[in-house]
């Protein structure tokens, strides 16, 4: 029911929407949250329009007066454009508005046997995130939304991917470039519980140019919460490498909030945890009242479920609960930047010791899809890693003793490399 200008629906009951919990961790289900989406008009790119290049770079302005720009290209007969290693072509910055409402998009292209054609996604066609991996001729949702994209080819064997043609479609509406990807939208509020969620037009992030947020105001004493659609409904193996995000204005509330995944009739997804000396859950300061939190998914649905585990990888994502009141939350949404120097990895291990011929999982969590990950030890034989494992992460201990354990990882489109250091005792 609606209560004055705020949205509070009260949930009664475990028939409506059940939270489970098991081993201590929250696990939320909602059938009904898919949204669809249909679009107004179609772009393509194709031979007609292909770019002007010079020494592999160049610009395109289309009929739509949107500014494309070419990195390490080539032309292509017969097709769009040719794309050599860690070349890309993509929105510019320069169009300030972007495409609006950009879905369903499907790339045409040919590679050789390693290659990778990457989309990647910005609010401001500067700061790029990974999407997905493309498949030439699928269609994906992973750009709905966005206004920037860009495709960015590797192939470590230095053969081109051909781009015979873009397709999309997009609409002449939205409210701003952070706005149309931002969960927390009065409009994108599936439940509330002891919360009346509002419209803030007044108090937002100072991130991202935002327009609006949402705020929360007690409204109970226990089970407070908010839900947010997720708009496209994902399986667990579709988002384990992305990162939550969200701007949280914190004057009258010094809690963090924690975090659970919405999901269908399989148990999947938890709270993460910001207790402690984990750094899954990463707070920064944007000014004395907001917070800038980021929380690693590999937290929350960890790597194993990209074993093919039927149990879990399967599993509908569909909306995010916060639990928290008397805050405002902007700038909610699921993006992924890889993992680099300026955004470390994590870990949220809850000991640091552990038997002699027994295994430690060392739970690392990051951002960007995994291609490798290695261990070096300050101290020899007293720590191996497992091979054979769903997941690369177990350690078996082959005495006792203490060592120093670095993990390596090579994540990320674009293969950053990145270690993380943990003290380990073997008893």
């Amino acid at each position: 029911m609606l209560i004055g200008k705020g949205k509070k629906i009260s949930v009664i009951g475990a028939a409506m929407l059940p939270v489970v919990i098991v081993g201590g961790l929250y696990i939320a289900s909602n059938n009904n949250i898919r949204l669809s989406k249909a679009s107004a008009f179609t772009m393509s790119l194709n031979a007609n329009n292909s770019p002007t290049l010079s020494n592999g770079a160049g610009t395109m302005v289309d009929e739509k007066n949107i500014t494309w720009e070419y990195s390490n290209a080539s032309d292509l007969a017969n097709g769009h454009v040719s794309l050599n290693h860690q070349g890309y072509f993509g929105i510019s910055s320069s169009s300030i508005y972007g495409y609006t409402n950009i879905s369903e998009l499907t790339v045409n292209f040919t590679k050789g046997t390693n290659g990778e054609l990457w989309l990647l996604t910005s609010i401001n066609g500067t700061d790029w995130n990974e999407q997905i991996k493309l498949t030439s001729g699928q269609s994906t949702d992973y750009a709905n939304n966005w206004r920037y994209i860009r495709f960015y080819c590797w192939d470590a064997d230095n053969n081109p991917i051909n781009v015979t043609s873009v397709n999309f479609g997009y609409e002449c509406s939205g409210i701003s470039s952070s706005d149309d990807v931002d969960l927390a939208c009065y409009d994108n509020i599936v439940n509330t519980s002891n919360v009346i969620a509002t419209k803030e037009t007044s108090t937002k992030s100072p991130l991202d140019g935002s327009t609006e947020a949402v705020r929360l105001t007690k409204d109970g004493t226990e089970n407070i919460w908010c839900d947010f659609s997720l708009r496209e409904s994902r399986h667990a193996h579709d988002l384990h490498t992305f990162e939550i995000e969200l701007d949280f204005y914190h004057k009258n509330n010094n809690t963090k909030p924690q975090i659970v995944f919405l999901n269908g009739d399989k148990k999947v997804g938890t709270t993460a945890s910001y207790s402690g000396t984990k750094t899954n859950y990463q707070v920064s300061n944007i000014n004395s009242d907001w917070w800038h939190i980021t929380i690693h998914i590999t937290s929350i649905i960890v790597p194993a479920v990209e074993s093919g585990d039927s149990a879990t990888s399967n599993n509908p994502v569909d909306g995010i609960r916060v639990i928290s009141s008397n805050c405002v939350i902007d700038n909610l949404r699921i993006d992924c930047t890889p993992s680099d120097e300026n955004h470390p990895l994590g870990l949220y291990n809850n000991w640091t010791s552990f038997n002699h011929g027994t295994r430690f999982w060392m739970k690392v969590s990051w951002a960007g899809y995994l291609h490798s990950c290695t261990f070096t030890y300050d101290v020899p034989d007293i720590i191996e890693q497992m091979q054979g494992t769903a997941h690369p992460f177990y350690l078996y201990g082959n005495q006792a003793g203490t060592v120093v354990v670095t993990a390596h990882l090579v994540v990320g489109y674009d293969r950053r490399s990145v270690t993380i250091t943990k003290t380990v005792v073997v008893n």
